[in-house]
């Protein structure tokens, strides 16, 4: 059963092995998220530039881009849950366990070999469906090539975080849906919760905007979906994309990915592999 699942070349370590074979598994789901991706965001560049184009327009890109990049980032975020889900939903059968024990990883090779492949899987499709849409978006409003270029690299932010908080979420329970319905669900329940908070708070004081008054920082501690919502309003594209608010974001979730592969990595090996010797 092992030889048929995964095919290990000797002249190609276990662990290239397993990695490619993730890749493998998950092609149809790529081409479809890549397809996805290209349509909700390059398509609409490319048709703007060229009726701009035919129609010998002076409007620039932004208006359109301040609302393709969101609905992009929204794009991955939902395949990046799926990647997180789908790539790590053995840990959730016995069955799948079993076998996957059966291969020469380490414990650390397992985990990280996969996680590489998902990240991959989540972030590929970016870096192949956005620049023909950001080369369209340019022979309009050649100013804005470097903002552009900083909201792809947000979006691959995106990706990385989503998935890698996925992944952890997926070590913690027991059922591949508990794992969607958590990571949505504690994604959307903390920012939700600081929201219905400041509401009571404008009701109790009248005159206090506690609303506005929130860095947005705040809601986001929890959950990483909603940078997907966030950097719509804190983008400048009048100073190439970046404010001291978005930097501040930004680091914040190289924070947050980092524990995420950390913890998920830790509760991976101590609950499902903590009776599995680790190969040398």
């Amino acid at each position: 059963m092992t030889s048929t699942t995964l095919q290990h070349n000797r002249k190609v370590s276990p662990f290239a092995s397993m990695y490619k074979w993730t890749l493998k598994k998950n092609i149809v789901l790529t081409i479809v998220y890549t397809v996805i991706l290209f349509t909700s965001f390059s398509l609409p560049m490319i048709w703007f530039t060229t009726m701009s184009i035919l129609d010998h327009s002076t409007e620039d890109i932004s208006s359109l881009a301040y609302y393709a990049f969101p609905v992009a980032s929204g794009v991955v975020a939902i395949f990046s849950i799926v990647f997180g889900t789908v790539i790590f939903n053995f840990i959730h059968n016995k069955r799948s366990v079993d076998l996957y024990n059966a291969f020469p990883l380490s414990r650390k090779d397992m985990f990280f070999s996969k996680y590489l492949a998902g990240l991959t899987l989540a972030t590929l499709p970016i870096l192949i469906a956005t620049p023909a849409g950001i080369c369209a978006a340019t022979l309009m409003s050649p100013e804005y090539l470097g903002v552009l270029f900083t909201s792809m690299l947000i979006t691959m932010l995106v990706a990385v975080t989503t998935y890698s908080f996925t992944v952890f979420m997926s070590a913690c329970v027991g059922k591949t849906s508990d794992a969607v319905v958590l990571t949505i669900g504690l994604g959307g329940a903390f920012p939700f919760f600081v929201l219905v908070l400041n509401f009571m708070i404008q009701m109790l004081t009248p005159g206090i905007n506690s609303i506005e008054a929130t860095p947005k920082l705040i809601y986001a501690l929890l959950s990483p979906e909603i940078i997907t919502i966030f950097t719509t309003y804190i983008f400048d594209f009048e100073n190439n994309g970046f404010t001291s608010e978005l930097v501040v974001f930004l680091l914040y979730f190289v924070l947050f990915t980092s524990v995420s592969v950390f913890a998920g990595f830790s509760v991976y090996g101590h609950i499902y592999y903590r009776r599995v010797p680790d190969f040398v």
